[in-house]
């Protein structure tokens, strides 16, 4: 998930022992624009340098996460910003939540970002809304499993189906174009 306080709190209401675990692709990108951001006075030659030790911290082994870090917060050049090390103290505070040593033993099948799902849950969403079925679930859709001469007793919508749930759709303010 995103490093959204909402969210996480309202997914730890509803799941309460499930790990949560940050998109690194959005912890980066959090970290990035808090660097690039005028009013935290970062030079902007320091800024690859520290966003790069921060890096060496995420992508650490166990053994080497604490000592990575350490690094990071006595370097000579983030150290120059006692914000900064204020600020990456407290991202660190929760590095269960997003350093990958501390997803070691979680069943992530080495995906550690929420784009890949974001993009490809958006797809089916509009594939299916438009009737126009991907590569990979046209033949199901269709009524026929992987295996050839296989019906899995369902088929495609009708046409007339199709203009019915499309007219039962709620905009969410994205345009989306008609397919």
């Amino acid at each position: 998930m995103d490093n959204c306080l909402v969210m996480r709190d309202a997914l730890s209401q509803t799941w309460p022992d499930a790990t949560p675990v940050l998109c690194i692709f959005h912890l980066l990108q959090q970290i990035w624009r808090w660097l690039h951001d005028r009013n935290h006075g970062i030079a902007i030659e320091d800024r690859p340098h520290i966003l790069l030790g921060f890096k060496r911290a995420l992508y650490a082994e166990s053994e080497g996460f604490q000592a990575e870090y350490q690094s990071l917060i006595e370097d000579e050049v983030a150290s120059k910003y006692p914000n900064f090390i204020k600020y990456i103290s407290d991202v660190c505070n929760d590095c269960e939540s997003w350093a990958l040593c501390y997803r070691q033993d979680l069943p992530l099948r080495g995906n550690n970002t929420n784009n890949y799902c974001e993009s490809q849950f958006v797809n089916k969403l509009l594939s299916d809304a438009s009737g126009k079925f991907d590569g990979t679930y046209s033949r199901r859709f269709a009524g026929f499993s992987k295996k050839k001469n296989e019906s899995l007793g369902f088929q495609k919508p009708s046409s007339e189906a199709q203009v019915l749930a499309l007219q039962d759709l709620v905009s969410l303010g994205k345009k989306i174009p008609h397919i």
